[in-house]
């Protein structure tokens, strides 16, 4: 008789732990970073070079309410071009507005923080230089904006 009852109670707390938490969510993300960089500091030309890394993280999400929700994606990203890779924070807080059910717009920013970078030297090999780290900014920032449709 006892199982029943410890069955039934975890049912329904489980239902009302759960519509108490529905307004948290966390995402897993992964993607591709599709990077053009225009550099300005360099020596050579590095304008519209387009490369494409990969980019994953977690986006922690709170439903204000039906219509309304804020989110704080927080990403390890490789940005850069095809003789550079450079590896980023970001964080990237953003507003939602559900007109609909199944869609929804966002917008926000995305701040990101340069924590490493790996350059294809003359040899055909990854390696690290000074100068051309120093040639990248420590942090970039960006703006974003979105539709997303549920299916």
């Amino acid at each position: 008789m006892k199982k029943p009852k410890q069955l039934f109670f975890i049912l329904i707390s489980t239902f009302f732990i759960g519509k108490i938490n529905a307004q948290w969510s966390i995402t897993p993300n992964i993607g591709i970073n599709n990077t053009r960089i225009i550099v300005s500091k360099s020596p050579i030309d590095l304008k519209n070079t387009v490369a494409n890394f990969v980019a994953f993280g977690v986006a922690p999400r709170y439903r204000l309410n039906k219509k309304f929700a804020i989110e704080a994606n927080i990403q390890y990203s490789e940005k850069g071009i095809s003789q550079s890779k450079l590896t980023f924070i970001d964080v990237i807080p953003t507003f939602e507005y559900s007109p609909l059910p199944y869609l929804s717009f966002y917008s926000g920013v995305n701040v990101g923080a340069k924590i490493k970078g790996r350059f294809l030297l003359v040899d055909g090999t990854w390696g690290k230089s000074d100068f051309i780290y120093s040639l990248y900014d420590k942090y970039n920032v960006g703006a974003i904006l979105g539709l997303r449709a549920k299916v």
